[in-house]
C-alpha cells in the first residue's frame, strides 16, 4: 500500500472524517440572555410613576444570573413572581409595599422580554463531556460485567 506501488493508503483520510465527525458532534450551543438591559425593562414604571434604570438593571442582573438557569427560553414564565426574583435575598424584613410593587412590575415586564428573541444571544463552544461521560458509562459497564463473572 505504498504510493510507488500505485495504491494511496485512505487511512488518512478516515481519520480526518472521524476528527471532523467527533468535532462536528462536540460543539455545543448556549443560548443565554444578553447582559445588557432591554430598553423596554428600563421603561418600566415603578411606584410615583418614574422609570428607574439602576433598579432595572438590578432586577434584569437577577433575571440572567438565576431565572435564565430556572426556565426554558422557550417556556413561557410564570404569573406569579419566584421568591428568588428579589434584590435581598434570605432579608429578616418583609418587603414594604413599594418593593413588592416594583417587583410585581418587573417581573411582568420580564415575562414580556422573555419571549423576544433580540434579548438572547446563542454563543457555541468545543464541548467534549459527552465524550469522557459515555468513556464513564463503558468503564462502569465493563467493571459491573468483571465483577459479575
Amino acid at each position: 500500500m505504498r504510493p510507488s506501488e500505485g495504491i494511496i493508503s485512505i487511512w488518512p483520510l478516515g481519520a480526518l472524517v472521524v476528527i471532523a465527525v467527533l468535532s462536528a458532534v462536540s460543539i455545543t450551543p448556549t443560548t443565554k440572555l444578553k447582559a445588557d438591559v432591554p430598553a423596554g425593562f428600563i421603561a418600566v414604571h415603578v411606584a410615583g410613576g418614574n422609570s428607574d434604570a439602576a433598579l432595572a438593571a438590578r432586577y434584569w442582573k437577577i433575571a440572567t444570573g438565576v431565572i435564565q438557569w430556572k426556565y426554558n427560553r422557550s417556556a413561557e414564565l410564570p404569573e406569579r413572581v419566584p421568591a428568588d426574583f428579589v434584590l435581598v435575598a434570605n432579608s429578616t424584613k418583609p418587603l414594604t409595599m413599594a418593593e413588592q410593587a416594583a417587583r410585581a412590575s418587573y417581573w411582568a415586564r420580564l415575562r414580556e422580554e422573555w419571549p423576544v428573541p433580540g434579548n438572547w444571544h446563542t454563543t457555541y463552544a468545543l464541548d467534549g463531556k459527552w465524550a469522557l461521560q459515555s468513556l464513564q458509562t463503558l468503564s462502569d459497564g465493563v467493571m459491573h460485567f468483571i465483577h459479575q463473572t
